[in-house]
Formats: C-alpha cells, sequence, structure tokens
C-alpha cells in the first residue's frame, strides 16, 4: 500500500517553487498571487471573448519575464509571423520575445515536446484547442488522448520530470463557446491551477479569477490597452479590496452577534417559568401594550448603566419569552443590540440556566 501513497515530508521540494516571478507591475502582481506574481509549476487557464486583450495580457507578461533574463516561450498555433510582426508596431518589446510557429513540413508534436522539456520559466500557449487538434490529426490520435498526452507534457515541465531545474509556469489560453463555456474537457479545467478570465462589459474591462489556487478568487482588477502595453487601475482595486474587506468583516460581526442571541434564547428555552424572576413571570404591574413601556424611555441609549433593567424584563414578557422579538421590539424602542444582550445574559444568568 505504501507505493501507492505520498507523504508531502517525504518530497524533496525546491524551495524555488514557492518563489513568484515578478511581472513590471506591482498591482498585477498582488493580483496573480498571494505571495505576488507568476507562481512557478502553476497552469493558468486565460478565457475572454475576442478583442478582450488575452493574447496583449500574456505576450507582456513574458516580455516583463524575458526582460529579467528568465526564459519565456509564446507558442502561437493561431497567429502567423506576419499578424505577430503587425502587433510589435503598437508593442515593441515583443520583438525579442522568443515565439513558435507552427511548421507544417515537421511534426508540430515533436517540436512543442522539445521545447518544453527544455525548461522554460513561463510558457504561453495559444490556443490549446488548436494545439490539441493539430497534433490529433497529425498522430492519427483521438481528441481525449491528445489531450491528455499534452497535460502529461505539461505537468512533466511544472514539475520538472526533465531535470531542468526549472518549474514551468503556463498560461493558456482557451477559446470560448456562444454558451460563455470554455471549449475543453472537464478534465483540463479541473487540471489547471486557476482560471482567469477577461470580460468586456459595456465600457469597462477587467480581469477575475474564477478559481486561484495560489491567490483570491472573484476580485476585479480593471485595465484598459494602451499603447506599449496593459493598464491597470490600482485606485480602484484598492477600493474595492477595501470595500469586500469591510463587508466581510461586518457579515462576521453579524453573525457572531446573531450567534449570541442565539445562545441565550436556547438557555432561555430550557428555563421553566417558576425559575424565572417574578418580574418576568407575570408581575400584575406590568404593562399590558409596548405603548407604555416605550413612554419609560425617553432617547435611544446606548450604556446599559442608563437603562432600567426592568424594562427589558418588561418587552420579555410583553413578547411571551421570545428573545428574537424582544431584540427586535427592544431595537424599535431605541436600545441598542448591545443592551439586548446584556439584559437577556442577565435573565438567564438569574433564572439559574447559564
Amino acid at each position: 500500500m505504501a507505493d501507492l501513497t505520498t507523504r508531502i515530508s517525504d518530497l524533496n521540494i525546491d524551495d524555488s517553487i514557492f518563489e513568484p516571478i515578478k511581472t513590471a507591475d506591482p498591482v498585477f502582481n498582488d493580483f496573480l498571487s498571494n505571495s505576488g506574481g507568476i507562481m512557478p509549476a502553476t497552469a493558468t487557464m486565460l478565457t475572454g471573448s475576442p478583442g478582450s486583450g488575452k493574447t496583449t495580457l500574456v505576450c507582456e507578461m513574458l516580455s516583463d519575464v524575458q526582460a529579467q533574463g528568465r526564459d519565456a516561450l509564446f507558442i502561437s498555433m493561431e497567429m502567423n509571423e506576419i499578424d505577430m510582426a503587425s502587433y510589435t508596431n503598437r508593442f515593441p518589446a515583443w520583438e525579442s520575445l522568443d515565439i513558435y510557429f507552427p511548421d507544417f513540413e515537421r511534426s508540430v508534436w515533436e517540436d512543442v515536446k522539445t521545447l518544453l522539456e527544455s525548461g522554460f520559466d513561463v510558457v504561453a500557449i495559444d490556443s490549446f484547442k488548436e494545439l490539441k487538434d493539430i497534433v490529433a490529426d497529425e498522430k492519427g490520435w483521438t481528441k481525449t488522448k491528445t489531450e491528455r498526452k499534452l497535460i502529461s507534457l505539461m505537468n512533466d515541465a511544472m514539475i520538472d520530470e526533465n531535470g531542468t531545474g526549472t518549474h514551468t509556469a503556463f498560461y493558456v489560453i482557451q477559446q470560448v463557446l456562444k454558451s460563455g463555456d470554455f471549449a475543453g474537457s472537464k478534465r483540463l479545467e479541473h487540471l489547471m491551477t486557476a482560471n482567469l478570465k477577461m470580460v468586456v462589459d459595456g465600457n469597462e474591462s477587467y480581469l477575475m479569477f474564477e478559481k486561484n489556487r495560489r491567490g483570491n478568487a472573484h476580485r476585479k482588477l480593471f485595465y484598459r490597452i494602451k499603447e506599449g502595453g496593459m493598464a491597470f487601475d490600482g485606485e480602484r482595486r484598492e477600493m474595492e479590496e477595501e470595500a469586500i474587506d469591510f463587508t466581510e468583516k461586518e457579515k462576521e460581526r453579524q453573525k457572531e452577534k446573531q450567534q449570541q442571541f442565539d445562545d441565550i434564547d436556547d438557555l432561555l428555552s430550557g428555563a421553566s417559568e417558576d425559575s424565572m424572576p417574578e418580574t418576568v413571570q407575570g408581575d400584575s404591574s406590568i404593562d399590558d401594550t409596548l405603548m407604555e413601556i416605550q413612554d419609560d424611555v425617553d432617547e435611544p441609549v446606548t450604556d446599559k448603566t442608563e437603562v432600567d433593567p426592568d424594562i427589558f424584563r418588561r418587552v420579555y414578557e410583553y413578547e411571551e419569552g421570545n428573545l428574537n422579538a424582544t431584540r427586535r421590539t427592544m431595537n424599535e424602542i431605541g436600545a441598542a443590540p448591545e443592551l439586548t444582550y446584556y439584559y437577556a445574559k442577565k435573565i438567564a444568568q438569574e433564572a439559574g440556566v447559564m
């Protein structure tokens, strides 16, 4: 059985696999991963409608990587040399990129296999579907077998099965169907470390990870394409991050407060009427209407020392021992939520159930 399982402690993992490769934009680095940059030994699927900027994004990333003296490769299965040359007028940095254009007089499978086994730091494939279709036709393999072979080739490069000392990071551009789904199997989707989507919504464009095992998902990074490359809206990202953090903290605070009320409600529901303080059992002096109770509260209060504890007891009696209803009523007559919790806890303690 031991040969069927793996212990992480037994693996000899190179620490460099956790060191990010930086792009030229700090805002983009923070968006890509929690470590800040492109993570080695990962595979990211990139989808988006035509014209959203997929090629521009990956080629700019590759240019940044290459500018640092690292090895980067662009596998262009859809655009030929003339197409790519036309881009360099707007993006001069692309002129020095290492690009593979398929030569159909040769074996595309063998060419790609040789390149991926050579140890590039970052590789972008445009597009995976086109590469799969070309290799399947060339080798006479089924699409499923071809996809499995390509995934295995990528996985070997990520874990450095070839002994190059490099753990390749892949960015795989995948076509999108009219339904909005990507063109590929679920196997391919699940094997990806991250799924990055480029969205054009009216006059706005943004990036968003639908899945990201190395960073945050469902966070937007707005961008525009300008002369020379991509421009990311760092100020807007910061504002949205702050809003998201505030919302999440507020949800957690409300959840904790609700749990406090629920816990006390559970405690009080287990107490018999005889165990309740006399003021809760049915004192004849307790008013019959909320109007009379509210008359005793001159103004909203926030400090428990400013409120007669009997106010809470009377509301609790009025609501027939329902703590949630008591809490709502106390809020209506101007008592802060903290007061409700304080007096509910006090009643529970006096009743001997807390």
